[in-house]
């Protein structure tokens, strides 16, 4: 019942700047001044040039009338134990939460507000796995689904009465050399291994063919960016690389080299919709004479066992990228070996490049920057960029929601016009 104002964005925004909170992204607003300026108009002063600023505003908003005389170290516990009371500004108010204790599923149960919503109920229900959700679909539980592997898309294509979309993702999917392992650390290796992959093969081999991606910037992003490309499948190339590195292609089909014989761990995630293309790699890399050890981790340990450790050779793994050209929490020499640099890439040329563009206010010059750090990194190959992955959404023939022109920045992006989604009951159909 409260107006939505500025007050609620800085009560927020000091929230996060207050260290007791211990909020992720303090980092980020400490040094930002924030003042009001009306009800609904605030004014940001950074200490200096930041690019990529715009895109830190993406947080939640607390709201200030309920929470301002709660202690900002109780705010936690007041949030979880409040968590039923939800605030918020959107076209659909929420009034219940369901938890099926013996099926682990929770439903949470959205009403529209009169005159913004087309339909005049939402409920959002969680499933333990994707076949749940997919049995759920069938039996009509729910109107729509998404989060289902490609095997469960293929099970959809067999029913009646389906639509199914396929949309890209601003993701990436990358094979993430350990620029820091025994054999990976080597330039020529990690050069080989990349001309060793047919990409178009792989992609045209996939069950649902994904969008090409050539660095480790979202395509369409930056023009310059888009124009840069890894180099062509080329085996015969890729074995002069390994030639030149001293390993050479013995009798029973093995390379070595001192004694030694290249051998690889190649890591993904186990049931993942890329699982197959980490196979796919592990596959061509055979045929170059590398002896590869395919590990498929199971999902509740690869953070602990793999990840979080940097325990592999090659890591076949998911980045989100976005619409922001700012990537460099994957790749900053500061973020290898704890942090998302997964493929412990240090590159003291890429560190200043990805460091000036961030703070380059200059479109064209901006550009330039990130030209030149994906030059680098296609030089220095620690990874190889293999492709945008898709969402794939199941709905009813009746019901007009998510749409395939939707622009799909993060898969949450889906509920963006929730306001015009439209069901058909019976002989009607309510339309925007």
């Amino acid at each position: 019942g409260a107006n939505f104002s500025a007050d609620d964005v800085i009560y927020t925004l000091n929230l996060i700047k207050n260290p007791v909170v211990s909020s992720p992204l303090i980092s980020t607003w400490q040094d930002i001044n924030v003042k009001k300026n009306g009800d609904l108009e605030i004014i940001f002063e950074l200490p200096r040039p930041y690019s990529s600023f715009p895109f830190t505003m993406t947080f939640g908003i607390l709201p200030n009338h309920i929470l301002k005389d709660v202690a900002p170290d109780q705010i936690r516990n007041f949030v979880i134990e409040n968590r039923m009371n939800v605030v918020g500004t959107g076209d659909f108010k929420f009034y219940r939460q369901d938890e099926n204790t013996e099926t682990g599923q929770t439903t949470w149960y959205f009403t529209g507000i009169d005159g913004r919503t087309h339909v005049k109920n939402l409920d959002i229900k969680t499933y333990a796995d994707s076949e749940s959700a997919l049995v759920g679909f069938e039996n009509g539980e729910v109107n729509a689904v998404t989060g289902l592997s490609i095997n469960e898309i293929e099970k959809a294509q067999k029913m009646s009465d389906v639509k199914i979309l396929q949309v890209p993702v601003d993701d990436g999917v990358f094979a993430l050399f350990n620029n820091s392992g025994q054999f990976t650390s080597n330039k020529n290796i990690r050069e080989a291994l990349r001309y060793a992959v047919d990409r178009a093969e792989l992609r045209k081999n996939q069950k649902f063919e994904s969008e090409p991606l050539e660095t480790p910037i979202m395509t369409g992003v930056i023009g310059e960016v888009d124009s840069l490309k890894q180099p062509d499948f080329n085996l015969e190339e890729a074995g002069k690389k390994l030639d030149e590195a001293g390993w050479v292609l013995g009798e029973n089909g093995q390379r070595t080299k001192d004694g030694v014989q290249l051998e690889l761990n190649v890591v993904t995630v186990k049931g993942a919709d890329y699982e197959p293309t980490a196979e796919f790699l592990a596959e061509s890399w055979r045929k170059l004479g590398v002896k590869v050890n395919f590990i498929a981790a199971d999902p509740a340990t690869f953070q602990i066992d793999y990840l979080a450790t940097h325990n592999y050779d090659v890591l076949v793994y998911q980045l989100h990228l976005g619409a922001d050209p700012d990537v460099s929490p994957y790749w900053l020499t500061s973020t290898a070996e704890n942090g998302l640099n997964f493929a412990n890439y240090k590159s003291k040329i890429n560190d200043l490049n990805l460091t000036n563009a961030k703070t380059e206010t200059n479109a064209s010059k901006q550009a330039a920057r990130y030209a030149d750090f994906v030059k680098q990194w296609i030089s220095d190959a620690p990874a190889i960029a293999l492709y945008q992955p898709k969402i794939y959404y199941l709905s009813r023939s009746g019901n007009q929601s998510f749409s395939d022109d939707y622009k799909l920045v993060s898969l949450a992006y889906r509920f963006y016009d929730a306001r015009s989604w439209s069901v058909s009951t019976g002989e009607f159909m309510i339309t925007p």
